[in-house]
């Protein structure tokens, strides 16, 4: 039998961009289909219940599993709880051992929120020379406009990184950052070796920058 990551995708109750990320993981390669042996494999490690994963697609994953005739030792350890007449059933999610035992500044700098904030701190940053680039091509508009043209374009990487953008726009993005920076730095107008130098540092550190965090941000949300 085979098939296609968006039908297995759909019966997980995942995005098919989160599915390949997982085949990646997984070293398994495939064509768009998965044979009978990954099909296997991939409903295997779905079935295992993880803090980072939606209890709702372990619970898919092991009746599928069920089906299938695999065993599927790791069992969701489920309360139920009621909400405006309607019982809903909720997982407990379990962090890892080795998480709960670092310290809280460890877990603080490596939670989702941290992440986000020093994203937006490079957003807002770069903001200010994607304003002031376009400041100096149309010198007649308001400052308002052009800020909130650069919010505009900046908060791109945000949106991309929240609705789990593919690592290929967030590639592109970052490419636009650093011609937005060598753009604002005109390093050619001063000329050298030392002003080129600086100019492609740091341009190319915060496009790295906002990349870096986007790409984790993104691995890291279902």
């Amino acid at each position: 039998m085979s098939i296609t990551i968006p039908t297995l995708a759909q019966q997980l109750g995942v995005k098919p961009d989160s599915l390949r990320r997982q085949l990646r993981r997984l070293d398994i390669q495939t064509h768009g289909q998965l044979d009978d042996e990954q099909y296997r494999q991939i409903i295997g490690e779905y079935s295992k219940p993880s803090g980072r994963r939606d209890p709702d697609t372990v619970a898919a994953a092991q009746a599928i599993a069920g089906q299938m005739g695999l065993s599927v030792n790791a069992k969701l350890n489920n309360k139920t709880t009621a909400s405006k007449g309607k019982t809903t059933t909720m997982a407990k999610r379990r962090r890892p051992a080795e998480v709960q035992k670092r310290s809280g500044i460890d877990r603080a700098l490596m939670s989702r929120t941290f992440l986000l904030s020093v994203l937006l701190l490079s957003l807002v940053w770069q903001m200010i020379h994607t304003a002031g680039l376009i400041g100096r091509m149309d010198a007649g508009e308001p400052i308002w406009s052009n800020y909130c043209y650069a919010a505009g374009v900046q908060f791109t990487a945000l949106v991309l990184t929240l609705h789990n953008g593919g690592r290929g726009y967030l590639i592109g993005f970052a490419a636009f950052e650093f011609a937005v920076n060598l753009l604002y730095y005109e390093p050619w107008m001063v000329g050298g070796h030392i002003a080129w130098a600086r100019a492609i540092l740091i341009s190319a550190g915060v496009a790295f920058a906002i990349y870096s965090y986007s790409a984790i941000l993104t691995r890291t949300t279902k």
